[in-house]
């Protein structure tokens, strides 16, 4: 039985479709399409994508031993996945308590040390009318995830993993039915009014969040200079993996999500990194026993 027999992958865009279900806009409270959305440009084709795909799926040391051999990768599947841009000017000063799981904040400006390791210390930053984009998926549940970029990661294009959050390159909706016409579009449940209120509560999560913050002193001011509802061409490429670590239950096939602007992974699903590590030294023991005839 040939492996592709084996893999039995499910079909992708019905897996799409149970993962983003069509928006009924008629049911009560449902968020409204908005009035204006832009499209992006599909900047890669699909057969340009298998470098890509084999980083993300087969070079990393965290996939299975047995990954190359054990694996069927199915052709991309393009899909216009809705988000929102949300630009923030942010204003005023951030000042927090950081911890010694960090070592030495880059912000800090008083920090105690024992035995020549940082403890604890005051960290502070100042932002003066710094411009955010905030990028997220227009559902309420989604796979991939959101980014948060500076206006200074853009000027040092250092955001190649994001979904490219520049307005370059779009078209209004209405000009953009060519474009459409190349994959399915999923539908938006996620409103103007709640996304701005995302932007915003994102943007302070993320400070928040950061692994030095132990305790936030204050926050700077943020405010929402413009919401722009954009449809962003996404490859997803589903695999089905059939090796010693794959689980013994079925689950929702492996995927790699990259964008189709940028060429670069923005969301992915693999085989758990513990099984992925558990099955790397059961191959190495076994190798070891062979080599020394045990």
């Amino acid at each position: 039985m040939s492996l592709t027999d084996k893999a039995k992958t499910v079909r992708f865009p019905e897996y799409l479709e149970r993962t983003f279900p069509p928006v009924d806009y008629e049911r009560p409270n449902a968020a409204r399409p908005p009035e204006h959305t832009w499209v992006g440009a599909v900047d890669w084709k699909a057969e340009q994508l298998s470098p890509a795909v084999e980083r993300e799926i087969f070079a990393s040391i965290l996939r299975p031993a047995d990954m190359r051999d054990t694996t069927h990768v199915d052709p991309p599947s393009l899909a216009w996945l809705p988000v929102w841009r949300v630009e923030l000017l942010v204003n005023g000063r951030w000042l927090y308590i950081h911890g010694e799981r960090s070592g030495r904040d880059p912000n800090a400006v008083i920090h105690e040390e024992v035995n020549g390791s940082v403890t604890r210390g005051i960290a502070s930053k100042t932002f003066d009318n710094a411009k955010v984009a905030m990028v997220m998926p227009a559902r309420k549940a989604s796979p991939v995830g959101s980014w948060l970029v500076f206006e200074e990661d853009i000027a040092n294009d250092v955001e190649q993993h994001r979904l490219h959050s520049e307005l370059s390159g779009l078209v209004p909706q209405p000009e953009a039915a060519e474009r459409l016409e190349l994959g399915m579009v999923i539908d938006t449940d996620v409103g103007e009014v709640e996304a701005r209120q995302r932007g915003l509560t994102g943007f302070s999560n993320r400070l928040s969040s950061s692994s030095s913050v132990e305790i936030t002193l204050s926050r700077p001011k943020v405010t929402v200079t413009r919401a722009d509802h954009i449809l962003w061409p996404v490859y997803f490429i589903p695999y089905a993996y059939v090796g010693d670590a794959a689980p013994a239950k079925r689950h929702d096939p492996y995927w790699v999500a990259i964008s189709a602007r940028t060429a670069a992974v923005v969301g992915s699903h693999h085989p758990s990194v513990a099984r992925a590590l558990m099955s790397r030294v059961a191959h190495l023991l076994s190798f070891d026993k062979r080599a020394f005839g045990r």
